[in-house]
């Protein structure tokens, strides 16, 4: 295999003998690469036409945004973060730093064929290779392994998988679903008997509960790993296992609890928001900029999260009784933002539908919010005002933390779950996954470079 290096040495020799005798030239036996960068490189894109069909088109990007990594110890070379997806790597120009000679071949091959390495020729990364440095004096070499990764998925596609085909959430009058202890956790209602379940192995079991028959399940909340809700008659109740309920405190009368905080548990009560810092014993009221009338009262979901700058935010949506405010025609949003460095309370604030905000959140029946790759994600069923529309036809997406709802474009739903009758959970994990179950179908679902190391 050192054959290919005999030209070279030999030119090496026959410039030593041209040049003076007085000269004493050492050949060094240092053989290492030192740099490794991509040129151009290739990918076809796809997008769909005026008239709806797909076609593709193809750009150059410049390989240099993608750094391959030399491991001199283990003597591979490879790129941590993979080409996107479309990327050829069948031809693409690559600029090495190196001390010696430069050959590659396929690894692998039982009678390799050699190449020499040249900047301006293009080299095929569509399969491992083997790059063999020699030393200048020809007496040493040094072989790494050069690997390509291109992600094989679009990371842009959002795609959904059926998890369980056999679910028993068929004819459920009402149900929720919080991700809990490491485990998506549904609370349904079911021929008049409250039922809670978790996902095992892929199954999902129904288990009886105790003392929350008058469960109001849409308010199903998580705070210091305990499970809380509110009832139909005003009370809180606790469970720490999610089958055996008991109450929580005998303060206040709660009309619907909104979410939790590190600490605290916010609700809506007797047209007031109002929270609790022991867990639902004792309440108290908190402060809004607008006046109470535009509190929903209905469909209230809620949720809290942490923004990217290190403070919280509590987003609030929910409708207003139709039969009281048949005008409605989106859903009443709040919110209140939890300053880390501060220890000054903001009040709640409502967002109202203006002339220059053309994408409010419709007002669906069955409401949920649903936190997912740092935006919030808004779905349910018909519109409450009766204007008509699919039952969990589209999901509506917040990039601004509930102030203006688009149309999402890339997540559609589960063709089984368009149109249902059927109750419909969502919630989200930790694995960046969407889960929506309804009736005997539960899917789940994620963007695939949320997935990507």
């Amino acid at each position: 295999m050192r054959k290919i290096f005999l030209p070279i040495i030999a030119l090496l020799a026959c410039m030593l003998g041209s040049c003076s005798d007085e000269i004493d030239y050492t050949l060094s036996n240092d053989c290492i690469i030192t740099g490794f960068t991509l040129g151009q490189v290739k990918r076809t894109m796809h997008t769909t036409d005026a008239d709806g069909n797909d076609s593709t088109y193809t750009i150059n990007y410049s390989g240099g945004y993608y750094p391959m990594t030399i491991d001199q110890i283990n003597n591979k070379i490879y790129n941590q973060d993979s080409l996107p997806y479309g990327s050829d790597p069948s031809s693409i120009l690559a600029s090495l730093s190196c001390v010696g000679s430069v050959a590659y071949c396929i690894a692998g091959e039982a009678e390799p064929e050699w190449k020499m390495y040249s900047s301006s020729d293009s080299i095929d990364f569509s399969y491992l290779l083997k790059f063999r440095v020699m030393s200048n004096d020809g007496k040493a070499y040094r072989d790494y392994e050069v690997k390509l990764n291109v992600h094989q998925q679009d990371g842009e596609e959002f795609v959904w998988q059926k998890v369980s085909e056999n679910a028993p959430f068929e004819d459920m009058k009402q149900t929720k679903a919080v991700f809990w202890n490491n485990q998506v956790f549904v609370l349904g209602r079911k021929d008049g008997a409250i039922y809670a379940s978790r996902q095992e192995q892929n199954q999902w079991t129904l288990i009886p509960t105790s003392g929350c028959e008058l469960a109001e399940i849409s308010s199903l909340t998580v705070l210091n790993n305990k499970l809380y809700l509110n009832t139909t008659d005003g009370r809180i109740l606790v469970s720490e296992n999610g089958s055996i309920w008991s109450p929580a405190g005998n303060g206040l009368s709660i009309d619907h609890l909104i979410a939790a905080t590190e600490n605290r548990l916010f609700a809506l009560a007797g047209g007031e928001i109002v929270y609790s810092k022991d867990a639902g014993i004792n309440w108290e009221k908190d402060s809004i900029d607008t006046p109470s009338a535009w509190l929903p009262t209905q469909d209230v979901t809620g949720i809290y999260y942490e923004l990217s700058n290190g403070n919280q935010q509590m987003v609030l949506a929910g409708n207003r009784a139709p039969e009281v405010f048949a005008q409605d025609t989106t859903a009443m949003v709040w919110s209140k933002l939890f300053l880390a460095q501060s220890q000054k309370e903001q009040p709640w604030i409502y967002y109202p539908v203006t002339a220059e905000n053309t994408f409010p959140c419709p007002n669906l029946s069955n409401l949920s919010l649903v936190r997912y790759n740092n935006n919030i994600i808004a779905l349910g069923g018909t519109p409450v005002n009766g204007t008509g529309g699919i039952a969990y036809n589209k999901l509506y997406v917040s990039k601004d933390n509930g102030i203006t709802w688009k149309e999402d474009e890339d997540i559609v739903m589960p063709y089984t779950i368009k149109g249902t009758s059927e109750c419909v959970a969502a919630t989200a994990d930790d694995d960046q996954f969407i889960w929506l179950i309804c009736g005997k179908n539960v899917w789940k679902g994620r963007h695939n470079e949320l997935g990507f190391n």
